[in-house]
């Protein structure tokens, strides 16, 4: 194994919650997927996934309903829009898993919520309501929770710290 930042490479995820339209996630998911693809031709590969969590799913580990854990979002929506109807839009969660140098993680999940958000100083509401939350390996549950969702991530030979 080699020393230096490659050694200390571990899975996290990033979790987007969005309360968005179809069409809306799917172009968030797109713009999500462009940022990595970039971020893996810049110098080594960065092995990812992405998926998306309808809102009748929990937050897996601890299973607290989408709808619930990110209650705020359509609260947000309302707020911003009284008296509009949120049409198709609905809670989902967009779900990022990486494996990548720790040192590189925090800066790759504050690129992931500029997708959202370009200008996080900006006045008036983003267009579509967001939150973000990170799932890092360090209780044994969130490590046990990593390995059992990305396992194609790690690199052959590359067990889990």
């Amino acid at each position: 194994m080699t020393d230096g930042p490659a050694a200390k490479a571990d899975l996290f995820e990033a979790r987007i919650g969005v309360f968005a339209t179809p069409d809306g996630v799917a172009k968030t998911v797109a713009a999500l997927s462009a940022l990595l693809r970039k971020e893996g031709s810049m110098s080594a590969p960065l092995p990812w996934d992405i998926k998306v969590v309808e809102e009748d799913d929990g937050t897996d580990p601890d299973d607290m309903p989408l709808t619930e854990f990110y209650d705020e979002l359509p609260d947000q929506w309302h707020a911003e829009h009284p008296g509009e109807d949120p049409g198709e839009r609905t809670v989902h969660e967009i779900r990022v898993g990486m494996f990548l140098p720790e040192a590189q993680g925090h800066e790759i999940r504050q690129r992931l919520n500029l997708v959202l958000c370009p200008e996080l100083q900006h006045s008036g509401p983003c267009p579509i309501p967001w939150s973000s939350s990170y799932v890092d390996p360090i209780t044994e549950s969130e490590r046990d929770y990593l390995e059992r969702t990305y396992p194609r991530l790690r690199p052959a030979g590359r067990a889990g710290n």
